[in-house]
């Protein structure tokens, strides 16, 4: 589904908190980034991803995604006032409209977990149009809606038939009527009347 041809970089430099990665030369797709910053918050997450996309043949996406991962990881505790972050795999995406080359300015989202670091190194995966994402996310979404129906349904069969069980338990099978006689049978063939 996710093609990974990640591209190493090395050496960043830092700013309060902000990290400048120099330009990442242009991948298996011809998309590369040049003047690439990231934005980090107080705890050490990134906030936001800003680069100008470099591509061979301009284009309009309707949105771009990638995976960067961010840093190189050290071990141990890490002391109070070192420029360490949160270095994991991140989703890199923006969902608006998108010419390129140009600048691209996208929210991060946590997508592997990972432990302090020094951001001094960049790698980033193969770009995906967000339309074909956002049409995996429509059907999931359907699927969600479609399970919860069925959810629903069985719940509802549940409760019709524990008050069909309450009312019948007691009562002699001449007594039953025909429409209660068939819920009965209905109830058994799901399991639901015991």
């Amino acid at each position: 589904m996710r093609s990974c041809g990640f591209v190493l970089v090395a050496s960043a430099a830092f700013s309060a908190d902000v990290t400048y990665f120099p330009n990442l030369p242009r991948n298996e797709q011809g998309i590369g980034l040049k003047d690439v910053k990231i934005e980090w918050d107080q705890q050490g997450n990134p906030v936001t991803f800003t680069a100008n996309v470099d591509i061979e043949r301009p284009t309009i996406w309707s949105g771009l995604q990638f995976d960067v991962e961010i840093g190189r990881r050290v071990d141990g505790p890490v002391a109070p006032g070192d420029l360490k972050k949160h270095c994991n795999v991140y989703l890199v995406i923006d969902e608006s409209p998108l010419k390129i080359p140009g600048l691209f300015v996208g929210s991060i989202a946590r997508y592997l977990d990972g432990g302090k670091c020094e951001p001094s190194s960049i790698t980033y995966s193969a770009f995906e149009d967000t339309k074909a994402f956002d049409a995996g996310r429509k059907r999931l979404a359907t699927e969600a809606a479609a399970e919860a129906a069925q959810q629903s349904d069985r719940r509802r069969l549940i409760r019709l038939c524990a008050a069909l069980f309450s009312r019948t338990v007691d009562k002699k099978v001449g007594d039953l009527t025909v429409r209660e006689t068939d819920q009965i049978q209905a109830c058994r063939v799901l399991g639901l009347y015991r």
